[in-house]
């Protein structure tokens, strides 16, 4: 399980993506679960981004872009999107067949703003403001995009993580990027997160 997200008003109300198994959703916290996403022409799911002010609207990324000595890389075909909770599905056309999305390893969505997506793949950062009509590459470093991350009080201020080259920030809502992190550049995986109480504290969690 590569990603989970929870709804912003009931808690008993959680989405996961599977990287074998497509979108499941509980109403129960998990008692009970039922699969959204068994007709997907992909269920390598890795990634969930919900809008937090209009929760019926998620983005779902497909392809397992994490590879290590038990599991192998498995393909993906972009990003897919529903606008009713998950009861129904479209795949963004601009993803459909790209290469540059067929390891999604992370999506962010602006919350208040469906139409503002950013995705980290295993070939740059991509930003969309017209929710996936079109995209643009704001970073790549001929590397894979691990992680991006939002600050959860000011969508301008995101952090990513890049394989072998460490973390990268922008306060420009993923506009332009400025590396951070030189003293653990080498790190193959880096997995980052922001301290809800305080913001300005960020953590690094490395693997090399």
């Amino acid at each position: 399980t590569r990603s989970i997200a929870t709804h912003p008003d009931d808690e008993n109300v959680w989405f996961v993506a599977a990287v074998g198994g497509g979108v499941w959703k509980t109403t129960d916290a998990g008692q009970s679960w039922t699969n959204l996403t068994d007709d997907l022409p992909s269920i390598a799911t890795t990634t969930i981004a919900m809008v937090q002010s209009q929760p019926d609207i998620m983005y779902v990324g497909t392809g397992e872009g994490f590879v290590s000595n038990s599991i192998v890389n498995i393909f993906g075909d972009g990003i897919f999107k529903t606008e009713d909770g998950g009861d129904t599905w479209t795949q963004l056309a601009s993803t459909d067949g790209n290469s540059n999305f067929r390891y999604v390893n992370r999506l962010i969505v602006h919350p208040e703003n469906p139409n503002i997506l950013i995705a980290a793949t295993n070939e740059a950062i991509f930003k969309s403001t017209n929710g996936g009509d079109t995209w643009q590459n704001v970073l790549d470093l001929g590397r894979n995009m691990q992680q991006v991350l939002a600050n959860p009080e000011n969508f301008y201020t995101i952090f990513a993580t890049v394989r072998g080259r460490g973390v990268y920030k922008s306060t420009d809502m993923g506009d332009s990027w400025t590396k951070t992190s030189e003293e653990f550049s080498s790190g193959n995986r880096t997995e980052i997160a922001i301290s809800p109480s305080d913001t300005t504290i960020v953590y690094a969690a490395v693997e090399s």
